[in-house]
């Protein structure tokens, strides 16, 4: 995994400073002219006189998410069902009124089925509320390369058959890659999730239980505890 996203960041570097030219392209929006998309994934999610007039970026030292960012990502993703996107490094800030992240990010069109490493830029405001403002698809010459199967371990899933409707949970993840699982409100008792029996990852306030895949294939195991629960 290490090696393909050193190929990918190198690339990204060849093809010509992408922070500094996203700030001197942009307009008053702050958006970039002649972005490509991801076949399937609409252009523009929101309105350009929305988005606060670009500044200096500061690249990041190193390409681990922030906290910050992080949030930021997941709220600007989360409520988009038809694609799919995880993060891979983040690669720069910019102060504005609130905050933009430029991220490289992993976008899959699910009815497609088509995939590609976009820069995605992030605006989050001072309240806190994120939303993507930018998409620009990368043609940087990575198509021989396999990023998928030799990466991949399995996510098994065990929960009640009551349940399974309910909970969401991808089959796979690479190591390194933030899984979601999405997990039901109950009122009657508390959702318990486990990786391999351990409680490795965190809810975000969502229904959703994060963690960091591990180099490994692993269980999921997700309950409702009724314990200390009137009727359990």
């Amino acid at each position: 995994m290490k090696k393909h996203l050193t190929a990918i960041l190198s690339a990204v570097l060849v093809i010509g400073a992408a922070l500094p030219a996203f700030a001197s392209d942009t307009g008053a929006a702050g958006t970039v002219a002649d972005s490509r998309k991801v076949p399937g994934i609409e252009a523009d999610r929101t309105d350009a006189s929305d988005v606060p007039a670009a500044g200096a970026w500061t690249m990041t030292e190193k390409t681990e998410l922030t906290e910050e960012a992080r949030d930021a990502f997941q709220e600007a993703t989360s409520g988009i069902l038809d694609v799919g996107y995880e993060p891979v490094a983040l690669l720069g800030t910019q102060v504005v009124s609130g905050m933009n992240f430029c991220f490289l990010a992993r976008v899959t069109a699910y009815e497609e089925g088509s995939s590609a490493y976009e820069l995605l830029y992030v605006y989050r405001d001072p309240a806190g509320k994120a939303e993507i403002i930018q998409e620009d698809r990368l043609d940087i010459g990575l198509a021989g390369q396999d990023f998928s199967e030799s990466d991949q371990h399995t996510i098994t899933l065990h929960v009640a058959d009551s349940e399974k409707k309910f909970v969401e949970c991808p089959e796979s993840a690479r190591a390194g890659e933030e899984v979601i699982v999405q997990v039901p409100d109950v009122a009657d008792g508390e959702i318990r999730v486990t990786v391999d029996e351990q409680d490795i990852g965190s809810f975000n306030g969502e229904y959703q239980y994060v963690f960091t895949m591990p180099d490994r294939d692993v269980v999921v195991h997700v309950w409702v505890d009724t314990s200390g629960y009137t009727g359990a």
